[in-house]
Order: C-alpha cells, then structure tokens, then sequence
C-alpha cells in the first residue's frame, strides 16, 4: 500500500518464514537481506549480497576447529527463532568436526548474568559461540571475567563491543571473529579503498552516531544494500517493484568497490 519498490538489508529474527510469504505475495525483492532462516534463502524475491550472520557463524566454527576447540557452547537469543537456531547451523558446524554440547538462552533484558555463565561452565566447552545482540554480548563477557569463566569466544562481530574486548583483554585475545565483508574501520581503508567511500557518506549523514567512532560492524550492511540497489537499478527510467525485479535479474557483475566481490543478483544463493 506505501508504494515500496524494495527492501534494504532487512533482517527479521521473528517469524522469517512469515515474512517470506508477505513479501513473496506483494512480488517486493529483498536486497542484501539477513537471512536467518532457511525459507529466505529458497525465497524468489531473496537476492543476497552474502550469506549475513551465518556465514559469520561457519567461519567462526572452521576458527574454532583451527584452534582445536571442538566442542562449543551455543549462547543465543531466547526469541522464538533462536530455539530453532541450533538445529539450522549445528549439520554445518558437525562438517568441519565442530560439536555443539549445550543451548544457552539469554533472555533480553536480563539484568543477572551469573545463572547463564554457570551454565556455560556446567557444559565444560572448549569455546563459547555467541549469538545475541552487542549489549547482551557485552554484559556476558564482563560476567565470564568478574566468574573467572576464561573460556574462549567466537561469533558475528556485530556481537561484540571493542571497547568490552580492550577492557576484557586477557579473556577476549583468543576470540574468533568471522564477517562477510571488511570491518569498518578508518585503519581498514588501505586494505579496502572502497571504504573510503563509506566513511564519505557517513561523514555527509552529520550524524554523531555514524562518526568513525560510534559505527559498528552492521552498519556496513545497509549502506552495501543501499550500493548495490543504486548500482544494479541505475538505468531505470520508472521504480516499481516489477521494474525493480527486472533490472536485477538482469544485471550482471554489479560494481561493489571492492568490499565483497562483483554481484549478480539472480545467480543461486
């Protein structure tokens, strides 16, 4: 009814599969989403940039099996999707030789790690995988200290906080971060020059929040959707959500700058 042409980089921890039929039946292509649930990916209006948060998790899981950590402790989301979680990556972790021996739900909002820690402990992983927003991330990895929990970490960067890891160095240094596209940093910039151009359009915002300091790792994310919507409908005359469609079946190796390799939109996956 409000005319949308496209989504950009949504994301939906409740109902996925849900969301997929809406979507599906209004024909709105999603654009560099966040799948979380195995009906986004087969979907016909999903066209991703990358694999998002799981590809993050299985990258963390070949880290853990590089480090000889074997055996982990899955620390999650206790919304509707996260019970379901598990059984979505554990066949991909047990083939590179990863184990999950415990399923810890963390209930946003929760103001006493201790009982989750303990838990944790109970389990006696060889590493923890954490699965939960930067502010629950951060207040369990202060729990883990404070308990003498010095067990190592893994997951999406967008879970953890930097200045939770400087401060919590003698538990963080061991901690195995995995992302599908570069960090976000000014030091990142010569690795990645397309960064440069990031760092430009969040300096133009005049937000305080998208200052060098203040960005986080999932801010990447919109702006490579946004990219990739501008790149793969520059010749479109009229935006609907049929031409939209269109212009992504059709386009082919869609310039990036870099930060993840040319884009095809209808290519599988």
């Amino acid at each position: 009814d409000e005319g949308v042409v496209a989504t950009l980089n949504d994301l939906t921890y409740n109902n996925p599969a849900g969301v997929v039929d809406v979507l599906e039946a209004a024909g709105i292509p999603r654009i560099g989403l966040g799948p979380t649930n195995i009906a986004e990916f087969q979907s016909g209006v999903s066209y991703p940039i990358s694999a998002g948060g799981i590809a993050a998790y299985i990258g963390a899981a070949g880290g853990f099996k590089e480090d000889g950590n074997t055996k982990i402790c899955l620390v999650r989301t206790d919304a509707p999707t996260g019970a379901s979680f598990r059984g979505f990556i554990e066949p991909m972790f047990n083939a590179v030789g990863v184990e999950i021996v415990c399923d810890v739900a963390v209930a946003t909002g929760a103001t006493d790690y201790t009982p989750y820690v303990a838990e944790v402990q109970r389990a006696n992983p060889d590493a923890v995988l954490i699965s939960h927003s930067k502010d629950v991330g951060t207040q369990l990895i202060a729990a883990m200290s404070q308990l003498n929990a010095k067990i190592p970490m893994g997951g999406n960067p967008g879970s953890f906080d930097i200045e939770t890891m400087r401060k919590y160095k003698d538990l963080t240094e061991r901690t195995v971060l995995s992302e599908s596209f570069p960090y976000p940093s000014k030091n990142n910039v010569k690795n990645f020059p397309g960064l440069k151009q990031f760092f430009a359009d969040m300096k133009a915002s005049g937000k305080k929040t998208l200052e060098p300091a203040g960005i986080r790792t999932t801010t990447l994310g919109p702006w490579i959707a946004t990219l990739a919507f501008v790149n793969a409908t520059k010749d479109l005359d009229t935006f609907s959500n049929t031409s939209v469609v269109e212009a992504l079946q059709s386009a082919k190796d869609v310039d990036l700058l870099g930060l993840t390799p040319a884009w095809t939109p209808s290519n599988p996956g």
